[in-house]
């Protein structure tokens, strides 16, 4: 089945062009907000040869595709044309069918905002841990052939902090998409965070002591909004609920000289003197208290975190962690958090090779040797649907496996030094007391698992010729 003629299935299957309000995509699969849910074939998504798995999670259609969902993503976005008044009234007919959780609407929006930004995400990532590698490899060796100044590892860290430094910009941009608002005007709230004199007055205060600067007797704080997630799209929201209000109030010869003058003299004080410090101290606070909990609960926050990592994928959860994982980079140079994701991917994928190493199918050997590969290599999703939730047993023992890592790997410090897929190419962007710790950790996630299921996890007619 060609990209294109799975696309189209999957568009009939969820209702129809008709039927889907919004579609967005994240590493593995494919979201969609229905009109009506009750118009989607869960069992014949679920059958199509190419899909994982279906499933409506938090209100939302989830349709999980692997490692090609970007390839799937395109081909029924040329499919579908979804206007404003379609998205409109579409919320409100589900709105009027059920009212979502308010937890599932944060989490979903979050999910929203974040999956568009994850390829350069991943890809600056990828390059900070090289940067890191490069540094690590010549401290080790006692001989330094690329120094700091030096042209290339310039470039290199400059790739590496594009989107970190950046990140209000790229944020402003999907959160637009999100809330419905014009990018351009979320842009320009994203220039005022980044503007160089806010952003000079925070790396000059330690020095003048000048903290704040005054607008009208108002204080706005110096902070520095680098790096920073929650200001800009608290600042989105708000733009969202007032442009349309205000553009109301204009008269139509007036609009384009008026509308957005009115509400950048609206947003940009307000984004400054309220949302901008707010959402800033809200995220150190938040990552120190992840810190402390890491801290106090010790191997037991981190086997609790380890074990339960897996679920948060399958329901689509994982992804409302991504602020938090960013913010921990931000703040302390590495995230505790993301520890339980190589110990679980790792566990997926030990769990799928012990099915392999028990099942005698050749069908199944073959499903269960491709998904623990893609499991170890970072995506967890056919070894999960396609393998270990299939004889049930071996998920549970690559939870149990995940939780024994992540608790080993929390006594020697382990963390993340940047946000990527968690596998085998992205281990390098981990690092703890020693390196060697952080290899023996997945490898422990890996073995466990399967041995586990190999000996308890496969029933005895799956293991019969």
């Amino acid at each position: 089945m060609t990209n294109q003629e799975l696309a189209s299935r999957i568009i009939a299957n969820v209702g129809g062009e008709g039927n889907i309000s919004t579609l967005t995509h994240c590493a593995t699969r494919l979201r969609f907000n229905l009109k009506d849910n009750s118009k989607a074939n869960l069992d014949a998504l679920k059958s199509l040869d190419g899909v994982i798995t279906a499933q409506i999670k938090s209100g939302q259609m989830q349709v999980v595709i692997g490692a090609k969902v970007n390839a799937i993503f395109e081909e029924v976005s040329k499919q579908v044309h979804i206007t404003e008044e379609d998205s409109q009234s579409s919320g409100q007919t589900q709105a009027a069918e059920k009212p979502k959780n308010k937890v599932s609407a944060v989490i979903e929006t979050i999910s929203g905002i974040f999956a568009p930004t994850l390829p350069v995400l991943i890809g600056c990532g990828m390059f900070k841990a090289i940067v890191s590698l490069i540094t690590n490899i010549q401290n080790l060796a006692g001989v330094t052939v690329l120094p700091a100044d030096s042209g290339f590892i310039q470039v290199l860290t400059m790739i590496g902090d594009l989107i970190f430094y950046f990140f209000p910009f790229f944020l402003a941009v999907s959160a637009a998409h999100r809330f419905k608002v014009s990018e351009y005007m979320a842009l320009a709230l994203a220039g005022a965070y980044m503007y160089p004199t806010i952003m000079n007055g925070a790396a000059a205060a330690v020095e003048t002591g000048v903290t704040t600067m005054s607008f009208l007797g108002l204080p706005i704080l110096y902070v520095s909004y680098n790096s920073t997630v929650i200001p800009i799209i608290l600042s989105v929201w708000v733009l969202s609920l007032i442009y349309k209000r205000i553009d109301a109030l204009v008269p139509d010869f007036l609009k384009i000289l008026l509308t957005s003058m009115i509400v950048l003299f609206i947003m940009v004080p307000v984004e400054l003197i309220v949302l901008g410090p707010i959402g800033s101290y809200l995220g150190t606070y938040i990552a120190q208290f992840m810190d402390w909990f890491y801290n106090v609960g010790g191997f037991v926050a981190a086997a609790l975190l380890g074990g339960t990592r897996s679920l948060l994928t399958m329901m689509g959860m994982h992804y409302a962690l991504g602020p938090l994982q960013i913010q921990q980079i931000a703040e302390t140079g590495i995230s505790t958090l993301l520890v339980s994701a190589l110990t679980a991917n790792f566990a997926q994928g030990g769990s799928a090779f012990g099915a392999f190493l028990a099942v005698k199918d050749k069908q199944m050997k073959s499903v269960a040797s491709s998904a623990a590969l893609s499991a170890i290599l970072g995506i967890t999703e056919p070894a999960m649907y396609g393998v270990n939730l299939k004889y049930r047993k071996p998920f549970i023992f690559a939870m149990v496996s995940s939780a024994i890592s992540a608790a080993f790997l929390s006594f020697f410090h382990a963390g993340a030094m940047a946000y990527a897929p968690p596998g085998l190419f992205t281990i390098i962007t981990y690092q703890a007391d020693s390196f060697v710790f952080i290899i023996l950790g997945a490898a422990m996630s890996f073995a466990i698992a399967a041995v586990l299921t190999f000996l308890f996890g496969v029933p005895k007619e799956s293991q019969q010729s």
